[in-house]
């Protein structure tokens, strides 16, 4: 894989890497990753709600299951520093 480095303007280096979702039916979806390096399963699952986004991405009930936020403007209101 091919690792492209992204130097942002606060200067904070992120390591980003081709990455790739394979569905149970053998459909194949290519995209980036920043983050993790590895492999995952579990299911897909969409959140069209346009708030609390925080809350999913961090409540244990959603364990094993990939978050899809379907709202474009998820994280322009900021985050809760608590």
């Amino acid at each position: 894989m091919t690792i492209t480095k992204i130097t942002l303007l606060n200067e904070i280096s992120i390591q980003e890497q081709k990455a790739l979702v394979l569905l149970a039916d053998g459909t194949i979806f290519y995209g980036k990753s920043v983050g993790i390096e590895g492999t995952s399963t579990g299911e897909i699952c969409f959140n069209t709600g346009m708030t609390g986004y925080q809350e999913i991405f961090t409540d244990p009930s959603y364990f094993g299951q990939f978050m899809v936020t379907t709202n474009a403007h998820i994280g322009n209101y900021g985050v809760n520093d608590n």
